[in-house]
Order: C-alpha cells, then sequence, then structure tokens
C-alpha cells in the first residue's frame, strides 16, 4: 500500500505517469502476489490520487492495471468532498472506482473519521463516530455492499490508553448495528 504522492509543480497529466512508471518497475520485480495497493487522498494542495479517475490513470499508466488496487481512506475520502456518510452517496462514490477501473478496486479500508471539515482537502483523522463522518457515516460504510467484507486498519489517533480498543469496539458495533 502507498500513497500516489504529487504533482510537484508538473502538469497532473506527466505527474500520473511519473507515478504509473514506479509502479510499473516495482510489478516487474516481483511476477506474481498481492497486488499494490494506491490509497486515495484527501486532494491538498498538488497531491495526486483524490479521484477515482486519476487512482485508475495511475493504475493504467503503470501497464498491469489488473495488478493495482485501491485502498479507500475514509477521512481522505470526506476530506475531498465525497459522500461517505449515505448510503446513496456511498453508491454514488463506489459506481465511480467501477467506471473509472471497469471494476470495483477497493481491497482495504483505512477507518478513521474526518477531524476538518468535509471537502475542506485536510487530512485530520479523529477517533470513530466522533467527526464528520460520525456513526451514521460509519454505519453506512461498514455496512455498504462492496465494503462491509473487506479489511479494515483502524487509521484514528491515540491520545490516551485505550484509545484503539475504544474505536475498534465502536466500528465493531456500527458495523453490526440495526436500524
Amino acid at each position: 500500500m502507498l500513497h500516489p504522492g504529487s504533482s510537484l509543480g508538473t502538469e497532473r497529466d506527466a505527474a500520473v505517469k511519473r507515478v504509473g512508471q514506479a509502479l510499473a518497475e516495482a510489478l516487474a520485480q516481483v511476477s506474481s502476489g498481492p497486488a499494490l495497493l494506491v490509497e486515495n487522498t484527501a486532494g491538498g494542495g498538488s497531491q495526486l490520487g483524490a479521484e477515482s479517475g486519476e487512482l485508475a490513470a495511475i493504475a493504467a499508466a503503470c501497464g498491469a492495471p489488473e495488478r493495482v488496487g485501491v485502498c479507500l481512506d475514509t477521512a481522505h475520502a470526506c476530506a475531498a468532498g465525497h459522500d461517505v456518510v449515505t448510503p446513496a452517496g456511498l453508491r454514488r462514490l463506489l459506481a465511480g472506482f467501477r467506471r473509472a477501473f471497469g471494476r470495483l478496486p477497493i481491497r482495504l479500508l483505512h477507518a478513521n473519521d474526518l477531524r476538518a471539515e468535509p471537502g475542506a482537502r485536510h487530512d485530520r483523522h479523529e477517533h470513530i463516530g466522533r467527526g464528520a463522518i460520525g456513526d451514521d457515516g460509519f454505519r453506512a460504510l461498514l455496512r455498504a455492499a462492496g465494503l462491509r467484507r473487506l479489511p479494515a486498519i483502524l487509521e484514528t489517533p491515540v491520545e490516551k490508553d485505550g484509545d484503539d480498543r475504544r474505536n475498534l469496539a465502536r466500528a465493531r458495533r456500527l458495523a453490526h448495528a440495526t436500524g
């Protein structure tokens, strides 16, 4: 799993090709094995990868797009302005990935809430249910078709002992909650 990086002041198309070439070099070192996962970003500054189309272009530029998947970071998606709170918004987001890749490429979730405003493009992680995504959003995310059976990694802040256990317990409750 890796972040796609930034355009570093170059044209975005050239930067996408540069990242794709780097992925091609990495994939050439291993003939088979696990897919490389590219994580979506909040899209701040010159960051690449806030949109499914740009992630798909990176995968295509590597010459082996079938070997590239996506790690969906929930806070980054919300920060980039994607609706990850409502079931309808999640369906639109996943449909966008399917259109861009020709398949659903999401293989892993980075589960974290957003401490910033949705769409502000600020990467600020928060405890599950305590930010812009909230309990309702995580209930929808963790139960969405196409996401509910994926492995998830918590990327929440650790501010005091037990935060990881509390975030995991809350995520589990929300994934299995009724209503």
